[in-house]
């Protein structure tokens, strides 16, 4: 999916003054975009993957992230500046605009990485997600236990099951979660006395009936000037932390006592 701001055919010198307000405030602009002859001229593009077409839920969420994006909340704020014959301050915006470009690029970063990744655990398309400002993804264990204690009793995110991956990411960091979502109250107070039991440690808010989302690992790394490689190896370290496959297996012992119940 993508989001594109498009000038297009108005008068001549409307659309000169315009192109000439875009340049000063550091936005790149070709020079046959400048000929009398020109029509349309597109100034900005964001990209956003989507990795099911037929997910309204998420063709929607996409949208509102794209339109939403800081990026776009700038641009937004400059040609409105421009519309009303303001100048915004150039020091200010371009620094914005080398704050975007880097952003951008250690995005895209993280995205392949991420999908590479994705790819040499064998997790296809379908149980994972990325967005503009996070990447996701479940595991069979997961799955099994969606079908033992039904899905969330509200949305949460596209998974809608107990257990979710979901990392946090930008220029500096990349922050790490599994987190249990709002399944049915009950079953969901025994899950988190199981996990008590075998020493997995969480807020003690978890154990409430009125509890939605519960942490029950976390990891933050820095990430700052990491290319695709880096990501890759840092994305293996976090998922062989010995805490976390601790955890798992002790995911999967639960499993198997509610099954057998």
């Amino acid at each position: 999916m993508r989001l594109v701001a498009e000038l297009g055919p108005i008068e001549y010198e409307n659309r000169l003054y315009f192109l000439n307000k875009l340049e000063k405030l550091g936005i790149p602009v070709k020079k046959s975009s400048k000929l009398e002859k020109a029509r349309y001229t597109r100034f900005y593009t964001q990209k956003m993957d989507i990795n099911k077409w037929d997910d309204l839920e998420e063709l929607a969420q996409g949208m509102l992230e794209l339109y939403n994006s800081s990026e776009f909340t700038l641009l937004r704020k400059q040609v409105a500046s421009i519309l009303k014959g303001k100048n915004p301050a150039k020091s200010i915006e371009n620094g914005s605009l080398r704050n975007q470009a880097q952003t951008q690029k250690g995005n895209s970063a993280i995205y392949q990485a991420f999908r590479k990744w994705m790819e040499l655990n064998g997790i296809s398309p379908s149980n994972y997600r990325v967005t503009t400002r996070n990447v996701s993804f479940k595991i069979p264990l997961f799955d099994q236990f969606k079908e033992k204690l039904g899905e969330t009793r509200e949305k949460w995110w596209w998974h809608n099951g107990p257990f979710l991956f979901w990392m946090n990411f930008s220029n500096e960091e990349l922050y790490f979660t599994l987190e249990i979502g709002p399944i049915e109250p009950i079953k969901r107070v025994q899950l988190m006395e199981n996990l008590q039991e075998q020493g997995i440690h969480f807020n003690k808010r978890g154990l409430s009936p009125g509890a939605k989302y519960t942490r029950i690992y976390t990891k933050t790394v820095q990430t700052e000037g990491f290319n695709e490689d880096q990501f890759i190896e840092t994305f293996e370290e976090i998922y062989k932390n010995r805490e976390l496959q601790n955890i798992l297996k002790t995911l999967e012992l639960i499993y198997d006592k509610f099954r057998d119940d």
